[in-house]
């Protein structure tokens, strides 16, 4: 079971994972949130998957769907705090080559000069 919680930093959306990502229970939720932050002009979104402790193919695909949204209106998604699983999973797909990848979210706020500001 996905659960997930959202909360802006600055100009930034974080998502935190919660759980595993094997259904498709939550994904319209999701997917849902995200559209509508894009709607509110917001462009950075940071998944933080530290909280994830399972992914198939459909939470893959859930990840890609946030992806292509947020691309769409020339936005950005990366992901952060990745578990051991997920990461050789994204490599074994080569969608470590997609995704923008960072070890934390602060790290991923410094890539876009984005200070922390709670």
């Amino acid at each position: 079971m996905l659960d997930f919680t959202h909360q802006l930093i600055d100009d930034s959306v974080v998502i935190s994972l919660i759980g595993s990502l094997l259904n498709e229970m939550s994904k319209q939720a999701v997917l849902d949130m995200v559209q509508t932050y894009l709607e509110q002009g917001k462009l950075l979104f940071i998944i933080n998957c530290g909280q994830l402790s399972a992914i198939n193919s459909m939470g893959l695909t859930l990840l890609l769907n946030i992806l292509t949204k947020v691309r769409n209106e020339d936005g950005e998604v990366i992901l952060t705090n990745i578990p051991l699983p997920l990461k050789k999973v994204l490599i074994i797909t080569k969608l470590n080559e997609i995704f923008d990848i960072q070890e934390n979210i602060e790290n991923a706020l410094a890539k876009y000069s984005l200070p922390i500001n709670n």
